[in-house]
């Protein structure tokens, strides 16, 4: 719950400054989600690992779990991105999904423990079970 904001939400970036350390924060939330899982993600934590200040966390981000919505979908979006087939391979139906399917399966050995941390939390969490739905989304949107 917390204290009520005073300043307006964070918007997205619009220098390249601010762009590289909402990235940076990013990465860096993923990096203690793969390392110490949820219980480590705390907003002290990733700002530590991503060497900026406590306060610069909630100048791009809400919350944790905001910050934990970014980072889920930058892996999804890493995930679809990689499961794409150059434009050079084979026009033969059966093997660009067999090299489709590879890639996936790859992209997804780097995300799961992000991926399962995400999907065991949503079990009992709403704002986490949206996000998991909206991510699938992705993948099933023609």
């Amino acid at each position: 719950m917390g204290r009520p904001r005073t300043k307006s939400a964070p918007k997205l970036p619009t220098t390249t400054r601010g762009r590289r350390t909402r990235e940076g924060l990013i990465v860096a939330g993923r990096e203690i989600l793969e390392r110490q899982g949820w219980p480590g993600f705390t907003p002290e934590a990733v700002a530590q690992v991503a060497g900026v200040s406590y306060g610069t966390f909630y100048t791009y981000f809400e919350s944790k779990e905001d910050l934990l919505h970014s980072v889920l979908r930058s892996v999804a979006g890493e995930m679809f991105t990689s499961s794409l087939v150059p434009p050079d391979t084979t026009d033969d139906p059966y093997t660009r999904l067999v090299e489709s399917n590879r890639r996936y399966l790859r992209a997804w050995d780097r995300a799961a423990k992000v991926v399962r941390i995400v999907e065991q939390g949503a079990v009992a969490d709403e704002g986490l079970r949206q996000m998991v739905l909206e991510i699938r989304e992705l993948y099933v949107q023609p």
